[in-house]
């Protein structure tokens, strides 16, 4: 399968960006006889996500770095999971296509129609039209993804996250009520772990305008690592409405797993509704 967007354009490493914007930017260049760089073509899809705030009078000498590249990651962490598969892989990237045509042909950079940037982004990606584009996105399925944090032993009564999809769903051994609800991610090649202080907030109602001002870094260094295969199960269980599992049945991190997802319930209902196919 070609390598594809994850769920936003910010959910790809920089250089899976980079690859698919530099050779968009070279079928921009051989069908409409107009250059454009693939890191100011990058920048402009980017800026219509609004994870990066950027004039059109700045955007071709804004340094595309490593700072514009961290923050991007972090938001697609944050996002990942909460919405349609084909929503955010076909209709999500088929209306940016749209707003970045107009803002191209706005700033006197390219004419293009943005039917037109779809099919060369669909191309760009390895697909060979945007309609098989489409009908990969269909088919996809979301797969939820678990991940451990263990941070350094400074004194403090937690040491342990784990998160779905970016939502923090557990917390040991003490504070799970403070923390859980909240999303958060590893800044990327980091040991500090960045967090948003939001409560069970779908990916509609996080302000990416706001983000550092809602964001904080906590002050305890951590390492991720994966999440017991039998916890995950566990916790999947319930969110797919399973009966409570026998212990003496079940291994005990499968036990846990399902235990944590339904204490997650019990603190807000509006956790189930994360989960719900829209």
């Amino acid at each position: 399968m070609p390598n594809k967007f994850k769920y936003t354009l910010a959910n790809c490493n920089k250089n899976s960006i980079m690859k698919t914007m530099g050779c968009l930017s070279e079928m921009i260049s051989d069908e409409l006889k107009a250059s454009i760089k693939a890191d100011t073509l990058a920048l402009r899809f980017m800026a219509c996500e609004s994870y990066v705030d950027v004039h059109p009078k700045t955007v071709d000498v804004l340094p595309f770095n490593e700072t514009v590249i961290d923050s991007l990651e972090v938001f697609g962490t944050f996002f990942r999971g909460n919405l349609n598969v084909n929503e955010l892989e076909y209709d999500y990237l088929k209306g940016i296509c749209f707003t970045v045509a107009n803002k191209l042909k706005s700033d006197g950079v390219v004419k293009v129609s943005g039917s037109k940037l779809l099919a060369l982004l669909c191309s760009a990606m390895g697909y060979k039209s945007h309609q098989a584009f489409k009908s990969v996105a269909e088919k996809s399925q979301v797969q939820p993804e678990f991940k451990t944090y263990r941070f350094d032993d400074m004194g403090q009564d937690f040491y342990e996250f784990v998160t779905l999809d970016g939502l923090i769903v557990d917390c040991q051994p003490h504070q799970a009520s403070v923390w859980c609800g909240m999303r958060g991610s590893l800044m990327p090649l980091s040991d500090q772990f960045i967090i948003n202080f939001g409560k069970y907030n779908k990916p509609v109602e996080f302000n990416t305008l706001g983000y550092f001002d809602q964001s904080t870094t906590m002050n305890y260094s951590a390492e991720v690592d994966d999440t017991p295969i039998e916890y995950q199960k566990g916790f999947l269980s319930f969110l797919a409405g399973d009966a409570a599992p026998v212990r003496d049945v079940v291994s005990a991190d499968f036990a846990m797993g399902y235990n944590v997802a339904k204490w997650n319930t019990n603190q807000d209902p509006a956790f189930l509704e994360l989960f719900k196919a829209e």
